[in-house]
């Protein structure tokens, strides 16, 4: 399967900063990695009102 490549926004750098628990930046983090092997990885949904736009949970956070 062919790699992707995944860019953060630099908005969204700074929401990753802002969350309290380290432990919880990484787990983003990690899933955000992850979308580069599988970017439709199990548990993602397709947004609705867009053609091609899904998203993953890790927590309470939607990563987009």
């Amino acid at each position: 399967m062919a790699e992707y490549r995944v860019l953060i926004k630099s908005s969204a750098a700074k929401e990753i900063e802002a969350v309290d628990a380290k432990s919880e930046r990484r787990r983003i983090v990690a899933r955000i990695r992850a979308l580069a092997q599988d970017p439709r990885a199990q548990g993602s949904e397709k947004l609705a009102g867009y053609a091609d736009r899904y998203r993953v949970r890790q927590g309470r956070f939607r990563i987009i």
